[in-house]
């Protein structure tokens, strides 16, 4: 029937004041909104919740303010965090120039 309130036809775009002259209550999707994803408490105010226009403003709140989301990615190790490690992997040596401070018989030996 016309105002039955069809959850698959929601997109981000979709904004909340239509999904209030649907058969959905705000208040009910607040409520679902806690206990989802802050534990039953009453995190978001009904101001905060009543300020998104959109869905999409709706998910910007709840994963930037819950703790269900993880707020940092995780990067691959870059070359740069052991400078000396890979300054020593990539400048170029000749073992034979240090042989004279490492070997400790005589330096007229030929190698």
């Amino acid at each position: 029937p016309e105002g039955k309130c069809d959850e698959a036809s929601w997109l981000p775009q979709t904004t909340l004041a239509a999904i209030a002259a649907s058969d959905a209550q705000l208040a009910g999707l607040g409520v679902w909104i806690h206990s989802e994803f802050f534990a039953g408490k009453q995190v978001l105010t009904q101001a905060a919740l009543a300020r998104c226009a959109t869905l999409m403003d709706l998910a910007v709140l709840v994963t930037s303010t819950s703790g269900c989301f993880p707020k940092t990615r995780t990067r691959r190790a870059v070359w740069w965090r052991s400078t000396l490690r890979n300054l020593l992997d990539h400048v170029p040596t000749d073992a034979t120039l240090f042989q004279s401070m490492t070997y400790q018989g005589s330096s007229a030996r030929a190698f």
